[in-house]
């Protein structure tokens, strides 16, 4: 494996090995942009099987003084969320507007979730954009406490990876809170600060794709660019 050092900020990026791009999508769970981006992903996943590799990384967004309780978002949220609405064509549920921003016990903090996602990953690696895409559903339209543990067993047991009911214990593992931490310094590296971002490995190089929503028709018009050699 070889590691280069490319045009995308200051990120380096270890080559898999593997022979096809690798769309790299960088989001957090309680990013609602990335819950609008969602479903392009599940696209993007979808229409370029077997040319492309897509996987999902964790941004890091809620950590320590950002940690807290939803109510303190929720006049924020409240007045953004249609705006997502309305560009990404998604919709949030009223669980979440009107049950998890006026629940004081509902408290945000990407820890949780993004371990859950680093052990699905470890789990089943094609399971990622799945994985992400299912938290912000249970998250943004479910209404279902991002900082409960239960949440994400729901979630792996939905998705075929809970069957020997373990899941929650290797999300808690030690293996997997490094790798986690791992994966944000990866980001940091990188210098991703906002969210969604899309970086495309191709050919040894790093390409920023965009930052911010972008519909997935436009993303899949850059990735054709990069990969006919118009960039």
């Amino acid at each position: 494996m070889t590691t280069t050092t490319t045009n995308a900020g200051s990120a380096s990026v270890t080559n898999t090995g593997t022979t096809l791009p690798t769309l790299y999508y960088v989001y957090d769970a309680l990013c609602g942009w990335c819950f609008g981006m969602s479903p392009g992903i599940v696209s993007l996943r979808d229409s370029w099987q077997g040319r492309l590799n897509v996987e999902v990384l964790s941004g890091s967004m809620v950590l320590g003084a950002r940690i807290g309780p939803a109510t303190d978002m929720a006049k924020y949220i409240r007045g953004a969320h249609k705006r997502v609405e309305e560009m990404a064509g998604v919709k949030f549920g009223t669980a979440f507007l009107d049950g998890t921003l006026s629940n004081p016990d509902a408290i945000f903090n990407s820890i949780k979730p993004s371990q859950a996602l680093t052990a699905a990953k470890q789990i089943r690696q094609d399971v990622a954009v799945s994985m992400a895409h299912t938290i912000q559903q249970a998250i943004y339209v479910e209404g279902q406490l991002p900082d409960v543990w239960a949440t994400y067993e729901v979630i792996a047991t939905k998705l075929g990876l809970n069957d020997d009911g373990q899941f929650l214990a290797l999300a808690q593992s030690d293996a997997i809170v490094k790798a986690t931490q791992a994966e944000f310094g990866q980001v940091q590296a990188w210098g991703v600060t906002g969210f969604p971002t899309l970086v495309l490995d191709f050919e040894d190089r790093l390409y920023l794709l965009s930052q911010g929503f972008s519909p997935a028709k436009s993303v899949s018009e850059r990735i054709e660019r990069v990969l006919s050699g118009q960039v």
